[in-house]
């Protein structure tokens, strides 16, 4: 199976934006000693690619995820298998939410970068507590993630009655995507003593479909 298709198209330019974006705003320049983590890679490994291509001479790239993930995922594209070989990026089998399976990375992280994957974590607190756990100081996190995602809003509604329980396991996607969140990340940060070099930046971006058939 190649990774390279329709879906790499589509995801490619937005982690890329935002590898940008953490260019410019915490004026990341060459990267070749540091060693950065993409936490919850996922199935395309979209920001560590766009990592790749922006900063093709950085040190290490180390992609995170749950098992099951790196198991499931083919690793057969082309344009990703020289990073492999040549050892530029490694994949970590690790929970984000549990330190115990961290601690090789205690205090040794310069860079970590989460896209599209932060609202898919239940115990954000922990995880940022993590995050910062492995950092090196003066580290830096960027993140991007979806605050809220009204076509989540009626599954979270129906899932609140309870007579669709039965029916939860048959799309893993229900518990992640929140369809609005009160959570006061900014706070949260501070309280676990992140300094806030580059404030939150919240965007509200429509999604428009052509007809029904696209939803």
């Amino acid at each position: 199976m190649d990774i390279g298709t329709e879906e790499w198209n589509e995801f490619l330019p937005k982690a890329n934006e935002f590898i940008l974006q953490c260019m410019w705003k915490l004026k990341w320049k060459n990267l070749s000693k540091d060693v950065v983590m993409d936490l919850r890679f996922g199935m395309y490994f979209s920001c560590s690619r766009a990592i790749l291509e922006q900063y093709p001479d950085v040190g290490c790239v180390i992609a995170l995820d749950n098992p099951y993930i790196i198991r499931d995922r083919s690793f057969s594209d082309k344009r990703f298998e020289k990073h492999i070989n040549n050892e530029k990026i490694t994949f970590s089998s690790a929970s984000i939410e549990t330190r115990i399976s961290l601690e090789a990375y205690a205090g040794k992280i310069d860079k970590i970068v989460s896209w599209n994957a932060f609202q898919q974590i239940h115990r954000k607190e922990r995880a940022l507590e993590n995050v910062y756990h492995m950092l090196k100081p003066g580290g830096h996190v960027g993140m991007w993630f979806y605050l809220n995602n009204p076509e989540y809003s009626w599954p979270w509604k129906m899932k609140s009655t309870g007579k669709w329980d039965q029916y939860q396991q048959t799309d893993p996607l229900l518990p992640y995507h929140p369809g609005t969140s009160d959570t006061k990340y900014e706070e949260m940060m501070q309280e676990i003593d992140f300094k806030m070099t580059s404030k939150i930046l919240v965007q509200s971006k429509p999604i428009l479909y052509r007809d029904d058939r696209e939803v």
